[in-house]
């Protein structure tokens, strides 16, 4: 019993630095930014197409610090000479083209943020799982033969 006790509070000790660690080793980083990154690709995709159709229209777009967009038309040239009127319409009709679809594609980050919050989430569960299921395997072992202890060592790792 104490000897257990001893243990247990060992493994604790070493949980609560063996976690932490696993959390910030470069391959759990990196498993997580690819999972973001996947999240979030094809919206970043559709974005960067946006900003370039914009540009090759003679607009441009810009995020304020809130997040949203805004769309700018210059009714001059980079030479300063003004745009026709054809020009102004075109751009014009442009910028109504892109404004549904820029917003659209803005409207889905909350959604991408919160399955990406959730993956990550479950990425480091996993994590956490196999370091708790490492330190754990030695006492498994040895007190295979203690169904009591087993159920205790159970009940431990689906605590933490």
């Amino acid at each position: 019993g104490r000897e257990l006790q001893k243990e247990v509070e060992k493994l604790t000790e070493e949980l609560q630095v063996a976690i932490p660690q696993a959390l910030e080793e470069d391959t759990h980083k990196a498993l997580v930014e690819a999972s973001t990154k996947s999240i979030f690709g094809d919206n970043e995709r559709q974005v960067e197409n946006l900003f370039e159709e914009a540009k090759e229209s003679g607009l441009s777009i810009g995020r304020t610090q809130s997040g949203t967009f805004v769309i700018a038309a210059p009714d001059k040239h980079e030479d300063g000479t003004p745009k026709t009127p054809e020009e102004e319409e075109f751009t014009s009709k442009a910028a109504k083209d892109l404004q549904p679809r820029i917003e659209k594609l803005f409207n889905e980050v909350p959604k991408l943020r919160k399955e990406a919050m959730a993956k990550v989430k479950e990425i480091n569960k996993d994590c956490a799982k196999r370091v708790i299921e490492e330190q754990v395997g030695p006492l498994r072992t040895k007190y295979a033969e203690h169904e009591g202890v087993i159920a205790h060592l159970d009940a431990i790792e689906e605590d933490l």
